[in-house]
């Protein structure tokens, strides 16, 4: 969408011409059919019923399907990205997830990629056919750029980011565009200009934030692969809460040029992008894709440091790779709801099932400091940024923006000085958790592999209740990346309320009332809950390589897949619904 300058000015309702932008470029040919006059909580087989069987066919492939297919001629880049085009249109009127489509420039894009390969008899590149999203603040060449501040309305990116054009290059389809919530700093996703975005799997349920337009998207199968970004949670929470596979690389290993952003500069606790997709592997063709472009060549920041696949950093002093895998049940201030707790036990059951991996329990750390130093430095100018815009824009807070700006006791306009001493605070905490992790190896000088630990309380929550961050931030805080993929499901008799619950402190107490409230409502509001694992990887002797990824059937196998081609660090166990 270009919202040109001069009718911004002229047009009192900025959002309503917004929205109708987006409403006309969903209007795909052929038009989709009329949605059911009452719509189910959980509408992911909708597709199903209102596409046709072709479109159902190409949308629910796998990224790594779909490329091998149009590289082997079975499939036209023109007949993907139409499916994806409707599949899409029918979700946004499904959960509200698309900022807008790129019909025209999909289209023209998919002909130019056909026509290439019948002249050509070849593939542009990798991704070549294969349909892209992103969410709406990582910009594309002459589109819009708000995120989601009214104030923002009528700009537009006068570049596209550097990752994106990779992917361009490499002969992916640019196609959606998507939502994200008011300030970009909420665990859900709502705005102003946009409206609020729901769960698929069940539309009265948040599907995560602030990525949670590609969570929703992807989730009900509308992208096979698309951009998030993540400063405290929002690729791996969405990714999470819809049962799909997000990565939070480390800070420095996907290139930001070509981003506008309201944290650049902010170095301390930096935001990340990263892929979200319907598959692991898809998750390494967005890396791979993009490393290999050498950005070290034109964006100092990012490490020369090529993607790399070899095990030799797994291999023990006596020869073997047996796997080690820490165990950190919670954080000590709040405990996983009943049905993460499940999962865990399963899933630590079954990695003891397997002879090549060692299981060990991680010591209980201090997360309050993480929270504390995170809040501080990534709003050391007290918020001014985002409220000034929201002032300008005449927004009301919406809850959860009143509440982290407004109730955050860390909140406060923070001088120089203060701001390297946190800055300092930050990496003593890193070396202390550094330290731990380390003493894991004190018997056998092999420290714990990967970390397994949840990674939010609890499922999908209902809109406006996700306020615990400790389980995702922790980790922008060390700046370890991780990996969400999903697992299982809750099943109401196994996950019970715990009538004896007694509490670590009044958040936990607040978290508990949450799940019971919930729990009440299972029957009705949530017939379904689905798990997700995260997996983060840390190199041992560096912090930039992060080769993930190969499809696996188990649990043990994805851990082993994922380590074999991932140097160090963490797995953390997360709930979706």
């Amino acid at each position: 969408m270009v919202v040109q300058e001069e009718k911004v000015n002229s047009d009192g309702n900025l959002v309503q011409q917004v929205r109708q932008c987006r409403d006309a470029s969903i209007a795909v040919e052929p038009p989709l059919p009329n949605l059911p006059v009452k719509l189910p909580r959980n509408v992911t087989d909708l597709p199903r019923q209102l596409l046709t069987s072709r479109e159902v066919e190409i949308t629910e492939k796998s990224p790594e399907d779909l490329v091998q297919l149009m590289a082997s001629g079975s499939l036209s880049a023109v007949e993907v990205t139409k499916a994806f085009l409707r599949r899409a249109a029918l979700a946004q009127r499904l959960v509200n997830c698309i900022t807008e489509l790129l019909p025209q420039a999909a289209l023209e894009r998919a002909e130019f990629l056909d026509t290439y390969y019948k002249e050509n008899g070849k593939t542009v590149g990798p991704l070549h056919g294969l349909p892209i999203s992103a969410k709406e603040h990582i910009t594309m060449k002459g589109w819009e750029v708000n995120f989601s501040f009214v104030a923002r309305i009528g700009t537009t990116a006068d570049t596209s980011s550097l990752a994106v054009k990779a992917m361009y290059d490499a002969g992916a389809v640019p196609f959606a565009r998507t939502t994200q919530p008011q300030t970009l700093m909420h665990l859900e996703t709502s705005s102003a200009i946009y409206g609020v975005t729901t769960n698929p799997y069940n539309t009265t349920l948040t599907p995560g934030g602030s990525s949670g337009g590609e969570s929703a998207l992807i989730g009900l199968r509308g992208s096979p692969l698309g951009f998030g970004s993540d400063t405290g949670g929002s690729i791996r929470v969405p990714a999470g809460h819809t049962g799909i596979y997000g990565l939070k690389p480390t800070s420095t290993r996907l290139t930001h040029l070509g981003l506008t952003g309201l944290a650049g500069g902010r170095e301390q606790i930096p935001s990340v992008i990263g892929p979200m997709s319907t598959s692991i592997a898809g998750l390494e063709m967005l890396m791979k894709t993009v490393i290999d472009t050498e950005a070290w060549t034109v964006d100092p920041t990012i490490p020369p440091v090529e993607w790399r696949n070899n095990v030799d950093w797994l291999q023990r002093p006596d020869g073997s790779r047996k796997l080690k895998v820490g165990v950190m049940w919670d954080d000590g201030i709040v405990t996983p709801h009943p049905p993460v707790r499940r999962a865990m036990r399963d899933t630590v059951q079954k990695l003891r099932e397997n002879p090549n991996i060692e299981i060990v329990e991680w010591t209980e750390f201090s997360m309050q400091d993480a929270f504390e130093i995170w809040s501080t430095l990534v709003f050391a100018d007290n918020g001014d940024l985002m409220l000034n815009l929201l002032k300008d824009g005449k927004e009301d807070l919406m809850p959860l923006t009143e509440w982290i700006f407004k109730s955050n006791p860390y909140m406060a306009k923070r001088s120089l000085q203060e701001v390297w001493d946190w800055t300092a605070k930050r990496d003593t905490f890193r070396g202390m958790f550094a330290q731990a992790w380390n003493a894991t190896g004190a018997a056998d000088s092999h420290p714990v592999d990967v970390l397994l630990s949840p990674l939010y309380i609890g499922a999908a929550g209902r809109l406006n209740e996700s306020k615990y961050w400790n389980y995702s931030l922790l980790w922008n805080v060390l700046d370890y990346p991780g990996v969400s993929f999903p697992v299982t499901a809750v099943d109401p008799c196994l996950d019970p309320v715990d009538t004896d619950f007694s509490p670590k402190g009044e958040a936990d107490l607040a978290s508990h009332r949450l799940f019971g409230n919930q729990t009440s409502l299972s029957g009705t509001l949530m017939p379904r809950f689905r798990f997700s694992l995260l997996l983060a990887v840390l190199k041992k002797k560096s912090f930039y390589r992060l080769c993930v990824l190969s499809r696996t059937k188990s649990v043990p196998e994805l851990v082993d897949a994922i380590l074999e081609q991932s140097p160090k660090r963490t797995i953390y166990l997360a709930a979706l619904h």
